[in-house]
Parts: structure tokens; sequence; C-alpha cells
């Protein structure tokens, strides 16, 4: 993977080239919209899916979600301008702002997806709103899921999260900004120093207010099956033996890395348990 250029590199160069990619995108979108349109009608035979169009479909997914991309930017960069060039951008009006923002971005591309998609979201045993703060643990199913997670919380939950989230994902402007700005942490999967990793999420679990939510993925990654056996050989390999066996009866999830998880709910800052054994996990 191509290394991640500084900080200054992607406001000045990335940023504005994304930009204008989007605004390259909408402009040409009726044109995009017309091939799709084409390839539908000539293919259609082989398109018998529940709601057809599917070319038509997934080019107006792309032409939304480049719409917003170019919207949220401005958007950040105007909030920016109005802190007084970034002077402002920690106070507590501000981070409201972001997060507003935020909630309208990811409430856009998740409609557009549910419509476009046809895709159904369903909370099972669905919560009881209160207050406090919460731990989010999931699964990692790749960057859709944690649009809708984070959709979810924002406007379904009215909760703020932090999110801990690979550093790669800041190649793309929109979430590189506003995370940033946010109480939110980026870290690097095969980093020297873990330690670094542990010590950014115990500073976002440490100041969780009533109406935050520490957002964490534990198994590290995406699901493959190459990733599972692997987890597992290394379990084997390190002595352990018993969470090597719970990790075996895991089919469809990777063997979590607690360090992170553990880290967010040593008290006092938010006493809890965890039912996970502890021993051989780590982050």
């Amino acid at each position: 993977m191509i290394p991640l250029p500084p900080r200054i590199v992607r406001r000045v160069v990335v940023a504005p080239l994304v930009f204008l990619l989007s605004l390259a995108i909408v402009a040409v979108s009726p044109i995009a919209l017309l091939a799709a349109f084409v390839a539908d009608v000539l293919l259609r035979e082989g398109w018998q899916v529940k709601g057809g169009w599917q070319a038509v479909r997934l080019v107006a997914l792309g032409v939304v979600f480049a719409g917003l991309e170019a919207w949220v930017l401005l958007k950040l960069f105007l909030l920016w301008v109005a802190s007084g060039f970034g002077a402002g951008l920690r106070s507590q009006a501000f981070q409201s702002a972001h997060y507003l923002l935020a909630r309208v971005w990811l409430a856009g591309i998740a409609g557009a997806a549910v419509r476009l998609l046809q895709l159904r979201i369903e909370v099972e045993d669905r919560p009881e709103p209160r207050a406090g703060p919460v731990l989010v643990f999931c699964r990692h199913a790749g960057p859709g899921d944690s649009i809708l997670l984070a959709h979810t919380l924002l406007s379904g939950f009215h909760r703020r999260p932090r999110i801990v989230m690979k550093a790669a994902l800041q190649w793309d402007p929109a979430i590189d900004v506003v995370a940033n700005r946010l109480p939110c942490a980026f870290i690097r999967p095969h980093s020297e120093d873990p330690q670094q990793h542990l010590h950014a999420i115990e500073r976002l679990a440490r100041g969780l207010g009533d109406r935050d939510a520490l957002v964490l993925f534990p198994e590290g990654g995406n699901f493959t099956e190459r990733r599972r056996l692997a987890a597992i050989a290394g379990l084997k390999r390190k002595g352990f033996e018993e969470e090597a066996d719970l990790a075996e009866k895991m089919l469809t999830v990777l063997a979590p890395r607690l360090g992170g998880a553990l880290t967010a709910i040593q008290p006092p800052r938010m006493p809890t348990s965890c039912s996970w054994p502890t021993r051989g996990w780590s982050s």
C-alpha cells in the first residue's frame, strides 16, 4: 500500500484534488447515468434480480457519494474559516457543529444506500436509551458497515461516536478531516509500537461523556478465512490452546484482540465485566 502522506499534503493536495474530482463526477453524471441505462436495457435479461436496473443504481450511488463528498469538504472548509482558521475547532460549539455535519453527511450516504441498494437495517434487541457513556464492540466487516454503524449511533441513538479506525482511511479527505477534528483515533495495524494504540484508546475512554460512545473493532481487520486460520495458529504457537479452541468454533469472525477493549473498560473510568477470556489475547 502507498504510504499515507503527511497531514499538510493531505490538506493542501489530496483534499482539493478529491473535491474537484467529486465535482467532475457530478458534472458528467447525466452521461454516466445514460450509459448505465443503456447497459441495463441491453443486458436486462442477465440482471433479473429484485428491483433491476443494477447499473443505473450503482452509478447513481456513486454520484450521490461524490456529491456528498464535495459538499462535506466545502462545509469543513467553511467551518475552519469560521473557527478563526482553525483556532476554535476544539471548542464545544464547533465540536457540536462537526457532529451535526457528520450526522447529516452519513445520513445522506446511508439513505442513498438503503434506497438504491435496497438495504434493510435491523437492530435486534434494541437497548433502551439511557444516560451514560457506552462502549460499542463491532465486527469488522468493511467501510460500508462502518458507515451504517456510525449513522445508526448518530441518528438512531443520538450518540457522539469516538471511533478507533485504521490510519489508511485518512486517504478519504472527508473521513480524514472530520475524524481528526473530533475525538477519534487512527491506528496502524502493524505499528512497531502497539502501546501507542492503547494509550490513544485510553485517552478516548477517559473523556467519555453521557452522550458519547467509544467504537472499537476487536477483530482488527476484515474477516477472511486465511486471517482466521492465521489467528488460530498464532494462539497455538504461543501456547494458548484454550483460546485457540474457542477461536476454532467461531467460523465467521476473527479471534478478537482484546488489548484495546480491556483498555477501554478498565476502572475507574467504566466499570464493567468482560465475558471473553483475557489470557493470551492482545491488541
